[in-house]
């Protein structure tokens, strides 16, 4: 262990071998992953522990397994083979190093950034400081020198003085609001920047398991990370900087009342700590409170249209209520500590100025001082002065641990793993449309049964297949993997024999356009909308694409045409009519692969008429993908596949699938069963069950 420990820290980590018990190494806990050492002397990583009805169990990672091979143990097998080695590892990051974990290292790391303008503050403080004590000199020469000996000269000449330092203060201290409000928003710019950047790398899974009022409101704890930096950390420690000034100053009049004064302060501190481990639990119970509330608001806002259309306002009324009521109680529970906290140090903190006093007139009195009234007034107003930062810094730690909860918060958000994929060194080779699945497996985490089972698939560059089964039968899965939306697949897709793991996603997904079943609109007009993902695109590079979705006809119509607002939720517009400004989105930019998911569903006849009359068009030169309920508009696609709980029951053109499937031609009876059957193309090869199947290239 120990030279395993010595190998990773001369690779950056910080390593500490040790030996434990089974209940140690169960409590370890964000100290995971960890390598333990086994009887047989190999190693292996516990990459976390998990509570289970029958006790701990530790999931293990063997290095020379397969990469996503888990072993799960319980505490009698893991002690059969564990010798009681562990080695503690940590990734060790430098203050500057922009690709550290979301953490208060990160936060200063962004501000040491403009080092050179913290160095100009510093600078100031420490004029600043010294400026301070005039008004100390001015009271001791005022009562020691100008009234015993009626000097009008010096008084005139101390006057001058001051009025000139008060001036210069001023000047200095707006300088140095001003730079800090310069490094706070600068800061505040790349965190804001960072969280968003990782927030878009997220995968679509932490978004559709994650309520969007939880996402909004933990991001949303960057306010209170400003205003530690803008209203505490800079404000304190700057003035923190007249210690320097104040502190020898204080033990050159008198060094038992500076002791005194230290002490006073360390015993504020200290009462300040004590209160620390109950205000953190009770803050954190406060911010989830607080959380809870504000998704519950959000999640009523996004779904007003429902909760009007079903009655539900007393019931998000009464969920509201009792979320307000509890963050209300949480409010009062944090406030009980922060008054108990204050009462307790409000005493001491007015206490401490009187004893100093006290003490330094005992020692006037007893003759044992040199003291004489100036000077003890010039103590007085110098113990002030030191007393404000001191008292700052013990009231910055309580400010501080809010603050990295805030962090922490924002950190389970952005330090979610990422998308693989998006590091920009993937293939940027342009798409032919070639569409290959090998034995293509996936289920969703924490399900059991798969939502795709042994897909193969050969799809040819500017084929049309329609995607067909029963609700829940994985045809919107296999669209999702197409688009590199799960990674924790099985088997392989490629595309043009190039496999998806080697693409970069931003280039292939900006190669494939989706037209999803409830297609999401952004606020603005109708041409930015159609031009989103084009924005050098021109105003007859959109109409074409609307014309080719059938939306232009609505479109002229509208009073502004494509300068039409979309409002929020697309609110201004029907359902078919926000369809078709999503198909004409995806034909913009002229994909080489095209996946229709319902894309029609909300369609009326006419509109739909008008999209399966161009569909010749569309599908010219590109590979489409087509899901639809609606089975008669697949009748003309080059093949349809048949899915059944996630495996393939069948692949052919419809005449033969009518001949052949059960399932389709349940299916196509129970939608047009009074049309009777259509006629379809000969020359497509037709497959039941999990074998290889692939469609014929269309005829030119």
């Amino acid at each position: 262990m120990a030279q395993l420990a010595k190998i990773a820290r001369a690779n950056g980590f910080r390593a500490a071998p040790a030996r434990m018990q089974w209940d140690q190494l169960a409590g370890l806990g964000k100290a995971l992953p960890a390598i333990v050492r086994l009887r047989s002397g190999g190693y292996m990583v516990i990459a976390e522990v998990r509570t289970s009805p029958q006790g701990d169990l530790v999931i293990l990672r063997d290095p020379l397994a397969a990469p996503d091979a888990v072993l799960v143990l319980d505490e009698a097998r893991l002690r059969a083979v564990w010798d009681g080695a562990v080695l503690l590892v940590k990734r060790q990051h430098k203050v500057s190093d922009a690709g550290q974990p979301f953490g208060m290292r990160w936060v200063v790391g962004q501000i040491l950034r403009d080092s050179h303008l913290i160095r100009d503050i510093l600078l100031g403080s420490l004029f600043i400081s010294a400026f301070a004590v005039a008004p100390i000199i001015y009271w001791s020469l005022l009562f020691r020198i100008v009234l015993p000996r009626n000097s009008l000269d010096t008084l005139n000449l101390l006057v001058a003085g001051f009025v000139f330092v008060v001036v210069f203060d001023t000047i200095l201290g707006a300088m140095r609001r001003h730079i800090i409000l310069h490094i706070v928003s600068k800061a505040d710019i790349r965190m804001g920047h960072h969280v968003f950047d990782r927030m878009l790398r997220l995968p679509i899974g932490f978004f559709e398991t994650t309520s969007t009022g939880q996402v909004t409101s933990k991001l949303g704890e960057i306010g209170r990370i400003r205003g530690f930096l803008l209203n505490s950390v800079f404000g304190t420690l700057l003035d923190g900087v007249c210690l320097i000034v104040f502190i020898p100053v204080l033990f050159f009049v008198s060094t038992p009342l500076s002791l005194l004064v230290l002490a006073g302060c360390a015993a504020i501190l200290l009462a300040n700590l004590a209160f620390m481990p109950e205000l953190n639990r009770r803050h954190e119970r406060l911010v989830r409170a607080e959380r809870d509330q504000y998704s519950h608001l959000v999640e009523t806002v996004h779904g007003m249209r429902t909760v009007k259309t079903l009655a539900l306002d007393a019931r998000q009324r009464t969920l509201w209520d009792l979320l307000v009521a509890r963050t209300a109680r949480e409010r009062i529970a944090f406030g009980r500590v922060q008054n108990s906290m204050k009462t307790v140090m409000a005493p001491l903190e007015s206490l401490l100025p009187i004893t100093v006093l006290t003490v330094a007139a005992y020692m006037i009195l007893g003759g044992d001082s040199p003291f004489d009234m100036s000077s003890l007034i010039a103590f007085a107003l110098l113990t002030g002065r030191t007393m404000g930062p001191l008292l700052g810094i013990a009231k910055l730690v309580e400010r501080y641990h809010e603050a990295r909860g805030s962090i922490a918060t924002i950190a389970s958000v952005v330090d979610h793993p990422a998308e693989e994929g998006l590091s920009g060194t993937g293939v940027l080779t342009p798409l032919k449309g070639t569409i290959e699945l090998m034995d293509v497996g996936f289920r969703y985490p924490g399900t059991v049964v798969p939502a795709i089972d042994g897909l193969d698939l050969l799809i040819p560059s500017g084929s049309t297949i329609g995607i067909v089964g029963r609700s829940g039968s994985g045809k919107t899965t296999v669209t999702r993997l197409l688009q590199g939306l799960h990674a924790d697949y099985g088997g392989l897709i490629k595309f043009d024999g190039i496999d998806i793991r080697q693409f970069d996603l931003t280039h292939l997904r900006s190669s494939i356009g989706v037209v999803l079943q409830d297609s999401f609109l952004f606020r603005g007009t109708i041409r930015e909308n159609i031009g989103i993902a084009k924005p050098s695109c021109t105003l007859e590079d959109v109409a074409a694409a609307a014309r080719l979705a059938g939306a232009e006809e609505f479109i002229e119509r509208l009073p502004r045409g494509f300068d039409t607002m979309i409002e929020e939720g697309a609110a201004n517009l029907s359902g078919g009519q926000r369809q078709r400004i999503a198909i004409a989105r995806a034909l913009l930019t002229n994909p080489r692969i095209l996946i229709l998911d319902e894309a029609t569903s909300a369609l009326d006849p006419e509109s739909e008429a008008i999209l399966s009359a161009n569909l010749k068009r569309i599908a010219f030169g590109r590979t489409v993908i087509i899901i639809s309920h609606r089975l008669a508009s697949l009748v003309s696609s080059d093949a349809i596949l048949v899915l059944e709980r996630g495996r393939p029951a069948a692949l052919g053109r419809h005449q033969e699938l009518l001949a052949d499937c059960r399932l389709y031609r349940d299916l196509w009876t129970q939608q047009n069963g009074h049309l009777g059957q259509q006629n379809g193309h000969p020359g497509q090869e037709t497959s039941r069950g999990t074998g290889y199947v692939s469609i014929s290239p269309p005829a030119a």
